[in-house]
């Protein structure tokens, strides 16, 4: 066993070893703690972001899964173009609150194809039932 190279720098016992040589690794001659609570931040990150991106696709999927499920028919056809005019106005709902929650103007353009979509079942409704 030799004496500390760095002499005074490394304490008054020149001739003790490191607290525990298996856990502490600092590769690059920093400071093991500061690197393991850098470390510890990053990876927190990356796990929080990580979730949030799980719970934006869940989200958007659950929205793009009923909204390409079509409505099934009903005892009528004014009761189908009912069931359907419901279901553009929830997708509606669905793609807005979502781009308002994680990416505003992200489904504008599907957003007004239901609009119009909407539109066209609620004239279509109107001459066809409205008697």
């Amino acid at each position: 066993m030799n004496q500390d190279p760095i002499k005074y720098f490394g304490g008054t016992n020149f001739y003790t070893y490191a607290f525990n040589i298996t856990n502490w690794i600092d590769l690059i001659g920093l400071n093991p703690f500061r690197i393991y609570s850098q470390l510890k931040q990053i990876f927190n990150k990356i796990n929080k972001k990580s979730k949030k991106t799980n719970k934006r696709d869940q989200e958007y999927q659950l929205a793009k899964r009923f909204c390409d499920t079509p409505v099934p028919p009903q005892a009528s056809r004014c009761a189908t173009l009912s069931a359907q005019i419901e279901h553009a106005k929830k997708c509606i709902k669905l793609y807005t609150d979502w781009d308002k929650k994680w990416q505003p103007g992200r489904h504008a353009i599907k957003i007004k194809d239901w609009q119009n979509r909407l539109n066209a079942l609620k004239e279509k409704e109107k001459s066809e039932c409205s008697k």
